[in-house]
């Protein structure tokens, strides 16, 4: 029933016999709870009848409703429901009001961080877009920057495709801050979100208004023209007169800026043709446009009867008000046009005063020029001077800013492909080094195989030495000679033990050396990272570091033992994952079970093993616990049939979002998990049930040490 009403309330264009079905169904739903007592349906129903008589324009009644349902989730610890009540209660609150849109603002946050505590990314993502909105009105454009980046990232991780809105929202806040190219940029990714010709075409009209805007302010008044044609055609097909009005005053605007003044104005004759301008103060700026080509074509009489038109619209704002600023600029414009030059200080000063609240530093550096030429005109004087200083130095700041963000822009293009080189050389590097150690393991290889050669054809020709001498003789002779060769075969023992002592030190030194210069790699990386801003560089910086620590482990396990071709597999596991768990700060609220079998395994399967291992715990730490929520993560590694080994990563977090196809995740981790289980010649499952498991069954490899060791011991034997 609660669904709905809702539907009801929701429905475009609902006629009020819609809002009265709603309510029935409310109150049936209420009446229903009455012997169910459930805490959430009622609070639900609190925010519908919240919404209910917002619908109805009862918002003082709404606003009752609205506040009793946030009262009542956050009494009876309602998460979900309190967020959906906070969105509702911060829709009472009104944009123009400094005070009303602080609490507008402290309310979505909080519905924001609600939202994203229980696991609700998409409404978190809509939430924050709005959060964006408010603090771009309250003139704090770095928050509102991050804030809708945040919501970007957050609508990909939920599968919405659907960004134009968004993209959109952040183009004009980077135009406000004074950012044109960023502006442009997503103006343009806008664009490009949606298909023209869908049932939303509608949402395009300001979309193109909006990119028509971005490149008027880079000052290309061809392309900004062109955007700005292409909305007044959607406008009148969608017959938006509200909307091709505006579009209408910005393509008049440009043909100004092109220097056109005649074609502006017939422009805005098609304005007239569609009734009467609203007396509004967003139509103050198309006033100002058009008072603008009056005053270029030096027609001062027309221009004086806009600006009085201008003065009644704005005459009841408050001074700060943002669209107040076109209306001093017309002023200055007109005194100055008609040299009332005191007129025009006057005009001058307050544009100043009103650009420097609303934090307008180019609007700024105008009146400080528009201020140099009325005191000019009147009495050039010292004061003239420091006018256009100040006129100079914030054009020159806007210019070094934009210099300073295009270098930064470089500068981070410069260190992406400089660490792409640095990966590929050291790649590079362990390339030839894992080429000289499989040519050291050749070579010690032929060496054994002659050894052993050489023993055999020593046995053969004793033997057959013995069975020919029958004699005392040549018993005697033998036995010299059986002394000679024993002291011979006695030097050639201690030779060959001492030759694979030192291969073994060799390969010890080996082991050790690639330990080292991958902690050295580590270092690198992790002075590397202190010096960048970027949280995915950061992020990625941080998962090269463990897989090269999962690496250097094993070459460290390697040169501190006697045996080198295996590896402790229960006790490396154990390294590697308090490791891991050091390594993340939200790893305190979680909690390791190890089920690790007594396994002896190659160097061959370790390290494939060990970077599975860091993968697939890096990403349950990270994404499994939002929110520093407590969970376990277990890590299985079994023989579970003869020959056959499992090795398991499960926890018990959120999983992944509903309707996310396992089998086609592209994430590196991802990829570098397959690739590693095809190495192990083994299958990859992912199940998702209480959270997610990751399973890989592989088969057994069974280690050389034994028949080395074999080898030497028969070798030594058979010699004595």
């Amino acid at each position: 029933m609660l669904a709905v009403a809702d539907s009801f309330i929701l429905k475009p264009g609902e006629a009020p016999h819609d809002l009265d079905t709603a309510l029935v169904l409310i109150n049936q739903s209420r009446e229903l709870n009455v012997d169910l007592e459930d805490a959430a349906v009622a609070g639900i129903g609190f925010t519908l009848l919240s919404k209910y008589y917002r619908e109805k324009g009862q918002r003082a009644r709404g606003k009752v409703y609205a506040r009793k349902s946030v009262e009542w989730a956050a009494k009876h610890h309602l998460d979900v429901q309190s967020a959906y009540a906070l969105v509702e209660l911060a829709s009472y609150y009104d944009y123009d009001i400094s005070a009303e849109l602080d609490e507008k603002i402290r309310y979505n946050q909080q519905a924001a961080d609600l939202f994203g505590k229980t696991g609700r990314l998409e409404m978190q993502a809509r939430t924050l877009e709005h959060l964006g909105d408010c603090l771009s009105l309250h003139n704090d454009l770095d928050a509102a920057i991050s804030n809708l980046l945040k919501a970007v990232r957050l609508y990909k991780a939920a599968g919405v495709t659907d960004l134009l809105q968004v993209y959109n929202l952040l183009g004009n806040i980077y135009a406000d801050a004074g950012d044109y190219q960023e502006a442009l940029r997503y103006m343009l990714l806008s664009l490009r979100s949606g298909k023209p010709g869908s049932d939303t075409t509608a949402a395009w009209i300001p979309i193109n208004n909006h990119a028509g805007i971005a490149y008027f302010r880079v000052e290309d008044f061809k392309e900004a023209a062109r955007y700005f044609q292409q909305g007044m055609v959607l406008a009148e097909k969608y017959k938006d007169t509200a909307g091709y009005r505006f579009l209408l005053a910005n393509y008049a605007n440009t043909m100004n800026s092109l220097g056109k003044y005649r074609s502006a104005l017939d422009v805005f004759g098609k304005l007239n043709k569609l009734g009467d301008i609203p007396v509004s103060p967003e139509m103050v700026g198309p006033l100002h446009i058009l008072h603008t080509s009056y005053i270029r074509l030096h027609k001062l009489d027309s221009a004086a009867m806009v600006m009085n038109q201008m003065s009644r619209i704005t005459s009841s704002l408050p001074f700060t008000h943002r669209i107040k600023r076109y209306y001093y600029v017309a002023a200055v414009q007109q005194a100055m046009a008609e040299k009332r030059f005191r007129d025009m200080k006057l005009f001058a000063d307050s544009m100043e005063l009103s650009a420097s609240l609303n934090k307008f530093p180019k609007e700024v550096a105008t009146a400080n020029l528009m201020l140099f030429r009325a005191d000019s005109a009147l009495h050039f004087s010292p004061k003239s001077v420091q006018y256009y200083q100040r006129h100079i130095a914030i054009r020159d700041s806007l210019l070094n800013e934009a210099k300073l963000k295009q270098v930064n822009r470089l500068k981070i293009e410069f260190e992406s492909a400089e660490k792409d080189e640095n990966i590929l050389e050291l790649r590079k590097t362990q390339q030839e080094k894992d080429d000289k150690l499989k040519a050291a393991n050749f070579r010690m290889k032929v060496f054994i195989g002659g050894v052993l050669m050489l023993l055999v054809l020593l046995i053969l020709l004793y033997n057959r030495y013995q069975i020919k001498q029958r004699s005392n003789r040549l018993l005697m002779e033998q036995k010299v000679l059986i002394d000679s060769k024993n002291e011979r075969l006695e030097v050639l023992n201690k030779t060959l033990q001492r030759t694979v002592n030192d291969k073994e030190w060799l390969l010890k030194e080996i082991h050790h050396r690639v330990k080292n210069n991958l902690q050295i790699v580590i270092s690198l990386l992790k002075t590397q990272s202190a010096y960048l801003d970027n949280g995915r560089a950061k992020d990625a910086i941080s998962q090269s570091q463990n897989r090269m620590f999962a690496m250097s482990i094993i070459h460290q396990r390697l040169y501190r033992q006697d045996n080198l071709a295996s590896i402790d597999m229960q006790d490396y596991i154990g390294e590697l994952v308090e490791y891991l768990r050091q390594s993340f700060e939200s790893a305190g609220n979680l909690r390791f079970v190890k089920d690790v079998a007594k396994l002896e395994l190659d160097v061959a399967q370790a390290v494939p093993i060990g970077l599975i291992l860091n993968e697939a715990i890096t990403n349950a730490i990270k994404y499994a616990f939002p929110e520093g929520r407590y969970g376990e993560i277990r890590v299985v590694l079994r023989q579970e049939k003869e020959g056959e080994l499992l090795l398991e990563v499960a926890d018990n977090g959120v999983g992944l979002s509903a309707g996310v196809d396992l089998t086609k995740i592209k994430s590196m981790g991802m990829n570098l998990i397959r690739t590693l289980t095809e190495q192990l010649d083994g299958y990859l499952e992912i199940h998702q049930e209480s959270g997610l498991c990751l399973q890989i069954r592989f088969p057994l490899e069974e280690t050389d040490r034994d028949i080395r060791r074999y080898s030497t011991t028969v070798l030594t034997e058979k010699l004595v």
